[in-house]
């Protein structure tokens, strides 16, 4: 991890949404520690000394997070998403999550599922500038979260996004009758469009 490139994303990310308060929670196989700094107009709150100072040491652990319990705008998870113990995944929020990456090699897969139907993104802070990984951190995405077919909703078990030129095959079955089927786009379990 490059957790200096990490401490410079963070101070741009704050300053670029004027964040007021900053909780950082360390894990590793379960929660260390919850810290909160109020960052004020200069954000100058002792927060990189923090990280800085941190030991990161055993094995990690998704799963002790819980997203659901968070209220906050985003959730910023600082890993390479290598699952080594536990559960695999935190449980899920209404939250946009971001993954940023500072690592050489990371497990984009996990990444994607950490992020879930949140409208967050994978930030690969390791390939990235990060002033462009910070403007990719402002812009939440819209995912297809389901289908409606008259007035019956169908929820979808896969996070299907970023389709680009690629050909979309879905398949199931309709109520009888059903005229027409809506595609439902948003995220954090919101819909949009």
């Amino acid at each position: 991890r490059n957790t200096s490139k990490e401490i410079s994303f963070l101070k741009q990310y704050a300053a670029a949404h004027k964040i007021a308060q900053l909780t950082i929670i360390t894990f590793n196989q379960r929660i260390q520690d919850t810290a909160v700094f109020y960052t004020g107009g200069n954000f100058n709150s002792r927060w990189p000394e923090y990280i800085q100072a941190f030991k990161y040491e055993g094995a990690t652990q998704f799963g002790a997070l819980d997203f659901s319990r968070v209220n906050a705008d985003a959730i910023l998870v600082f890993s390479d998403g290598k699952n080594s113990y536990g559960k695999s995944l935190p449980a899920p929020g209404k939250i946009h999550t971001y993954c940023i990456n500072s690592a050489v090699y990371a497990d984009s897969a996990q990444v994607e599922r950490i992020i879930g139907k949140s409208g967050g993104r994978f930030i690969d802070l390791y390939n990235k500038e990060t002033g462009e990984a910070v403007a990719a951190a402002g812009k939440a995405e819209n995912i297809l979260l389901g289908l409606k077919a008259g007035d019956v909703t169908l929820d979808l078990n896969e996070k299907i996004s970023n389709i680009k030129k690629d050909t979309l095959l879905l398949s199931g079955l309709i109520p009888a009758g059903s005229q027409q089927i809506s595609l439902l786009y948003g995220n954090n379990g919101n819909v949009q469009a």
